[in-house]
């Protein structure tokens, strides 16, 4: 017969178990698989939890931890995935998901995007084209209003994944519209909005077959040419070509 390994605090652990603790958190303090606990769950009459509720207690017991024993937690599964390139249908999920659940969102895209509704324009906070995610989404006529505050974005790899997405955005039939806000130069203010509402009319009457990249300040006024504010002729050039490759 197979020997039965013998576990000197089970019943502690069903005690536990059956007042919400998670089953796998239970099986790796007494050093056992999440199989074996659960056989002895069975053995002793207890239904094991459904999948939701194993998650619910998961994230229960997170909630519960320190900032730092989450970290410790989490420090496994977060080397494992560090450096496993995402899949193009994972970062399209990824990108729907973001907008569904409007995570990253900032009070200062909300102050503006309320504004520009209050003004009748339908918008979309977090809107995900293709496998990117647009801070605040005018939809007619279509402009993505990015808000940036600090000089990162123009330098690293940052620079290089403005010039990827800018052009997925171009070529997706959206025009693009960089603000660079700071509050004390540059604060956002009713100036932004009547620059979208300038743009929004002067494309209904004038319609393009290539999208446009403009650069503001928070106030509505342009931006000098600079390649720390991603506006010289050279990167303009770059995404207007980028849409005539495209087709």
């Amino acid at each position: 017969m197979p020997r039965i390994l013998k576990i000197s605090n089970l019943d502690n652990l069903i005690e536990r178990y059956v007042a919400g603790e998670p089953e796998y958190k239970l099986a790796r303090e007494a050093g056992i698989s999440r199989g074996t606990f659960r056989k002895r769950l069975l053995a002793a009459n207890i239904i094991p939890r459904g999948l939701e509720a194993v998650r619910s207690g998961y994230q229960t017991w997170l909630n519960s931890m320190s900032p730092e024993e989450r970290r410790k937690h989490m420090l496994p599964a977060h080397t494992a995935k560090r450096g496993r390139p995402m899949g193009r249908q994972q970062k399209l999920r990824g990108a729907e998901t973001k907008q569904r659940r409007q995570t990253g969102v900032v009070p200062i895209e909300t102050e503006l995007a309320q504004r520009l509704g209050n003004l009748g324009f339908s918008i979309t906070q977090q809107k995900a084209v293709d496998i990117y995610n647009v801070d605040i989404a005018v939809h007619e006529p279509r402009i993505a209003v990015e808000i940036f505050g600090g000089n990162w974005h123009a330098s690293g790899h940052h620079l290089l994944r403005h010039f990827e997405r800018v052009e997925t955005l171009l070529n997706c039939k959206w025009n693009v519209l960089i603000v660079w806000v700071d509050g004390r130069f540059h604060p956002l203010t009713v100036g932004c909005d009547e620059y979208i509402i300038a743009r929004s009319e002067e494309m209904s009457c004038l319609p393009s077959s290539l999208c446009e990249y403009w650069v503001i300040w928070g106030n509505g006024e342009p931006v000098s040419s600079a390649r720390s504010y991603l506006n010289t002729p050279a990167i303009i050039e770059r995404f207007r070509r980028s849409q005539e490759s495209a087709g």
